[in-house]
């Protein structure tokens, strides 16, 4: 069985965001394999474990954000927009909390 590439609403093929955050994981795992073969760090792998932690904390974001925008993760509302579906007061109560004739 073969997995197809949806493509993007322009046509093109969407970026595949977890092999990029694995493989920037991947990274920086080598570089902590390294640093502990050489028993210290060098100035390319501490680099490198920045780099590599940082581009997976990057890819991992924009991963939930592209399936947040393709509906596959729920959207949270946001502060400014009430949640139509929560009533903010209870019955018979005004917002103050006083009672309403």
């Amino acid at each position: 069985m073969r997995l197809r590439a949806v493509p993007g609403p322009d046509g093109q093929r969407r970026p595949r965001w977890g092999l990029r955050t694995l493989g920037f994981l991947i990274l920086a795992m080598v570089a902590l394999i390294m640093s502990t073969v050489t028993e210290g760090y060098t100035y390319g792998q501490l680099g490198s474990l920045i780099l590599g932690l940082g581009g997976a904390a990057y890819c991992s974001m924009r991963g939930i954000y592209a399936a947040m925008e393709n509906g596959l993760l729920p959207r949270r509302p946001s502060a400014r927009e009430p949640d139509p579906d929560l009533d903010q007061s209870p019955k018979g109560q005004g917002p103050s909390g006083s009672i309403q004739s």
